[in-house]
């Protein structure tokens, strides 16, 4: 409705329209980014109780796993919260104090029992050696 009125004072030289756009954007923009800030206040508070988070299970070798866990932790108001570890031949029951919750031949039933709604994959290349 603003641009509307815009193009509209502009096209018949208004002066009334030309004024009330001068008071109206600026009025618009400042409510557009406090109505943001308080949404996104909401939204932190919402995630620092445990909700609207993305339930993750993590795949892969232990090293890519563990070094994902750790990047998706650094963020305190990231959307993800990592409920599970799939490892093929995991060195204990825990990765970075996250449950390991079988191999990846089984992840669908892991998906389930976990709860979780997004898989990450993490890659992890060994160095091969040049001849």
């Amino acid at each position: 409705m603003l641009a509307a009125t815009a193009v509209v004072s502009l096209a018949f030289k208004l002066e009334l329209a030309r004024l009330y756009v001068l008071y109206a954007f600026p009025l618009a923009v400042l409510l557009c980014l406090t109505g943001r800030y308080a949404l996104r206040q909401r939204l932190h508070r919402q995630r620092s109780r445990g909700l609207s988070l993305h339930r993750i299970l993590v795949v892969g070798r232990e090293r890519s796993v563990a070094e994902m866990v750790r990047q998706l932790g650094r963020e305190a108001f990231a959307s993800f919260s990592v409920v599970g570890a799939r490892i093929d031949r995991p060195q204990g029951p825990l990765v970075e104090g996250i449950p390991v919750v079988g191999s990846s031949q089984t992840i669908v039933a892991a998906l389930q029992r976990m709860e979780a709604d997004t898989v990450a994959v993490g890659a992890w290349l060994d160095p091969i050696p040049f001849n």
